[in-house]
């Protein structure tokens, strides 16, 4: 079962709704009020019509037969009253009872009482229509919530249903919450719930079983890809993998406008895009719609072997126009220029406005071109994409030889060393000379180079940007092992070993037999320690907590030393407990008190009271003895310990023998509760009550057994 109280709150807001309802208008039925003990898991049911309280299903057959009189005469004005009651629900939320057995009663002069408890109750294990309330008062209306969600429990909004029962036929859309509510539809029938848009599938339900349900939607999107080279080209017929969580990986080849698409499953995580090579193109997170992606991708170019003949050029291929221009961007007229590709070689002159046209270039391949000029070649390699027609070139004057010095650590000249540079268009090793120097014919300007070396079996490199400079010093440093490090850490761990540490120990006090915590305890070292204490004789918080700070030692002697302390737990009307208790930083830093309740003194002769009688009604404990003439059954104990936590213990002997005896009744707290309670050890009981707090009050009633 669901209970509606998940707090007092909750159950003061539904008490109040019942006392409105009917209060003064339904005499024969009252509803007791319901209180919360989260830390038992349990609720307990106050009501102020003094007992003594019966249970309704084991009355006897002539009281039986009056009571059912009497609680049919308290149901029928109550289904007159909620005839009229503004919220339909209100058999549904507020006072459905799962069975008879919350039923209890009291004889007045004028008759009997019915007291309603465990009222409250929804979602019944059992059948919903044979519950007490629902077989007196059938054919109520009830409401009826659906809540759509996506496959990751979104809410899903504008969703349109339509439902429909034998009775009814209604349209509705789910709200921002993805929330459908329902009003007035007949307890029995059979609801179906149907897409209009055909998003999901019929749904038939039985309104007495459910009365809210959960809706998922699967959503598929469509995902869309537009792959293009780094020239801006559409990259067509080129195969991706498409991998996502929960899916098997998937293989997508783009169209000839370098498009793809693929369908994914709403779900939560990311989604990646592969090239045929394994790199990754794109990993981004699964959207919530359909989606379009821009992927930029430059398909790798496969190496072709060397012919001994030219490469054919496709009858098809257009013509292009290349252009040269110097640093200035003015024309290149009059230069000659050679294209090698696959092997093959052409030459052309450059026209006044430094262009060649060239009508069999081959599309998506490399070529190579070199032109001569101011006495040096400039040479570059480039893809020609299919379908470009256009291509501009800047060619960069060579202002001479370029020196790259390379130096030790010291300065010094490395001398007939290998040297590696990576970005040269040609020949890319050298030799250092005497001097550490290497010559190089040309270097283009703000490109990006890398010099490597491999230099006392270390490999070591650098990259550096020709800026227009003739010279370059680079200094190349080794690894060496730092021997001097080793005194430098035992050092500091030495120094560490020497800084003093603060020690804070946490201290719990509880109650020995309830294991609840005591609030207000004194915590105090009662001899000297070799830490001193900063903080002692400090008293518990309210769940019987204390954390003490102690004296600051250095960690080695918190290492190698046994720092402890005997510390003393006391609390008025409990008995003090002493332990030793270690201190050191680590050692267990936390320590549970159990303390007990002291002995009573040797017991003197109590008078024994007939039942039908009370306690003294003290704020102090008691210790009093009751004959309830009959040696076994059950008698009923009316107790308030009001707003201080007391205790109660009763035992099925004399006072003198109940610590052989194990209570056949106990409760520690605020309040009270009538109870009911089974005796077979003689006619004798005691009750004892405990008022540790000091200002307490309390009072009991022992009735004699029924």
């Amino acid at each position: 079962m669901k209970s509606v109280f998940n707090d007092n709150e909750t159950n003061v807001h539904y008490y109040d709704i019942v006392n409105t309802s009917f209060h003064g208008k339904v005499v024969e039925i009252a509803f007791a009020q319901p209180i919360l003990q989260p830390l038992k898991g349990e609720i307990i049911w106050k009501t102020p019509i003094p007992g003594p309280y019966q249970v309704y299903f084991s009355a006897e057959e002539q009281t039986r037969s009056q009571l059912e009189s009497t609680l049919q005469a308290g149901l029928d004005k109550m289904e007159q009253i909620l005839a009229n009651h503004p919220d339909k629900d209100f058999l549904d939320n507020i006072i459905e009872i799962p069975d008879e057995k919350a039923l209890f009663y009291v004889e007045q002069e004028d008759g009997y009482k019915i007291i309603f408890t465990e009222w409250g109750f929804i979602k019944d294990q059992h059948t919903r229509s044979q519950s007490i309330l629902k077989r007196m008062l059938p054919g109520t209306q009830k409401s009826f919530i659906l809540r759509i969600v996506s496959g990751t429990e979104q809410p899903l909004s504008g969703v349109s249903c339509h439902f429909a029962t034998e009775a009814m036929q209604q349209d509705a859309v789910s709200d921002a919450e993805g929330t459908i509510r329902l009003n007035n539809l007949e307890r029995g029938s059979t609801l179906t719930i149907t897409s209009p848009d055909g998003v999901f599938e019929t749904q038939e339900l039985e309104l007495d079983a459910v009365e809210e349900h959960t809706l998922r939607i699967e959503r598929v999107f469509t995902l869309s890809f537009d792959v293009k080279d780094s020239q801006g080209q559409p990259v067509s017929h080129t195969s991706f993998t498409y991998s996502s969580p929960g899916q098997p990986d998937r293989a997508l080849i783009s169209d000839e406008a370098g498009l793809f698409q693929t369908k994914q499953v709403e779900a939560e995580g990311d989604f990646t895009i592969l090239s045929s090579q394994g790199e990754e193109l794109l990993n981004t997170q699964i959207p919530t719609e359909d989606a379009t992606y821009s992927l930029v991708y430059d398909p790798p170019v496969a190496e072709v072997p060397q012919p001994s003949i030219p490469t054919p050029i496709p009858s098809d291929a257009l013509p292009v126009e290349i252009q040269f221009l110097d640093q200035q961007k003015a024309p290149l007229k009059g230069q000659t220029v050679r294209i090698e590709q696959a092997g093959a070689s052409r030459t052309f002159t450059t026209n006044e406005d430094g262009i060649i046209q060239v009508d069999d270039l081959t599309p998506n391949a490399e070529h190579t071109l070199t032109l001569t000029y101011q006495g040096s070649d400039w040479v570059k390699t480039f893809f020609h994409p299919q379908g470009q027609q256009r291509h501009t070139f800047v060619v960069e004057e060579n202002h001479g030889p370029i020196t790259l010095e390379f130096l030790n650590r010291r300065k010094k000249p490395i001398a007939n060393q290998a040297i590696q540079v990576f970005g040269l268009p040609n020949n890319n090793s050298f030799i250092t000379d005497k001097d550490g120097l290497v010559t190089l014919d040309a270097l283009y300007s703000d490109t990006a180079y890398c010099a490597f070396m491999r230099y006392k079996k270390a490999d070591w490199k650098e990259d550096f940007t020709h800026t227009g400079e003739t010279k370059y010093q680079f200094i190349v440093k080794h690894r060496r092992f730092l021997w001097w490090w080793i005194p430098a850490v035992l050092l500091f761990f030495f120094l560490l070993s020497l800084i003093p540490t603060q020690v804070r120990h946490r201290y719990t006090v509880l109650d020995n037999y309830t294991k609840q915590p005591l609030a207000n305890a004194f915590i105090q070292n009662n001899q000297a320690s070799i830490f001193q204490t900063l903080q002692t004789g400090t008293q518990t918080d309210s769940d019987g907590k204390l954390s003490v700070a102690y004296g600051r030692y250095p960690i080695y002697k918190q290492i190698f030393g046994e720092p402890k302390a005997n510390v003393t737990a006391s609390k008025a009307g409990y008995e003090n407990l002493t332990e030793s208790v270690p201190l050191g930083f680590f050692k267990t830093r936390r320590s549970n008190f159990y303390l007990g309740v002291p002995a009573p003194p040797a017991p003197i002769p109590i008078p024994i009271q007939g039942c039908n009688s009370g306690g003294d009604n003290g704020s102090h404990s008691s210790l009093i003895q009751y004959d309830l003439k009959q040696n076994q059954g059950q008698f009923l104990l009316n107790y308030d310990l009001y707003s201080h936590p007391d205790e109660i213990r009763v035992y099925n002997c004399i006072s003198s023998e109940i610590w052989d005896h194990q209570p056949i009744f106990q409760y520690r707290g605020r309040e009270g509760n009538p109870t009911l309670i089974r005796f077979n050890n003689g006619p004798h009981i005691t009750v004892w009550v405990l008022s540790p707090e000091g200002d307490s009050a309390w009072e009991y009633w022992v009735n004699c057994p029924q």
